[in-house]
């Protein structure tokens, strides 16, 4: 295998490395209010109330 191949690999596993780790370590922006709304409970189907709905 050739020098140029192998640098190319390297760099090649080292950016996967870095995109996934980045990913690893960024919330989802599908679990925000602005996509779904309020989040509904899994037992009933209803809207899940906050503690500051309650004041």
């Amino acid at each position: 295998m050739s020098r140029q191949t192998l640098i190319f690999f390297i760099v090649v596993v080292l950016l996967i490395a870095a995109l996934v780790i980045y990913h690893l370590n960024t919330d989802s922006p599908y679990n925000s209010e602005v996509f779904f709304g309020k989040e509904l409970t899994h037992e009933t189907g209803t809207q899940a109330r906050s503690s500051s709905a309650d004041s």
